[in-house]
């Protein structure tokens, strides 16, 4: 019974892998198809999308390596890997992107200056994927200096999502009357 249920909990982490790979293809579909030029936070959308694949993954292969080793209870630092591409690269990502995209306009600011928008998006994801490196090294390496990657590669993503907070700038003044369009803002 035991190898019947990780079979049926595998078969279920590959249902939930291909039918995200499903829906990231019809989303990439729709905005392939669109005819308005790719703005740059459609980089954090699409990045989203590619961390949610990701954490499905990191799902089938937590539920594969736990049946290999035995094990009935998935051990909680099998956990963090997956927690953190799900929570700081699918979410984070797709907050970003949307929030890029709606924040500016909903508060009547000028657009934010995105030159340094490619700068801020490497960086961020990059040190999110070095984050969950560090993660699954402190699994099979636990008590090394791998510790010091996960701090390093935690404050440069605070740092980053600072520099974006600080590009949007949401408490500046707006460039159009807000009251006259009938938004209040107390």
């Amino acid at each position: 019974t035991n190898l019947l249920g990780w079979v049926g909990f595998s078969l279920s982490g590959l249902l939930e892998l291909a039918g995200i790979v499903l829906f990231l293809w019809i989303v990439l579909k729709t905005i392939s198809r669109g005819t308005i030029a790719p703005e740059f936070f459609e980089n954090y959308l699409k990045a989203g999308l590619v961390w949610m694949v990701l954490g499905s993954l990191g799902n089938v292969i937590i539920i594969l390596v736990t049946a290999m080793e035995g094990v009935t209870v998935i051990p909680e630092s099998y956990l963090a890997p997956y927690i953190t591409s799900q929570l700081l690269g699918f979410i984070t990502m797709m907050i970003l992107g949307i929030g890029w995209r709606t924040h500016p306009e909903f508060l009547g600011l000028k657009s934010p200056d995105t030159k340094y928008q490619p700068l801020l998006f490497w960086t961020l994801n990059l040190s999110i994927a070095l984050l969950v490196a560090g993660e699954v090294g402190q699994i099979y390496m636990p008590g090394t200096a791998i510790g010091w990657i996960n701090l390093v590669a935690g404050t440069v993503i605070g740092i980053a999502l600072l520099a974006h907070f600080v590009l949007i700038n949401p408490f500046r003044k707006p460039v159009m009357d807000l009251n006259a369009l009938g938004v209040d803002r107390t």
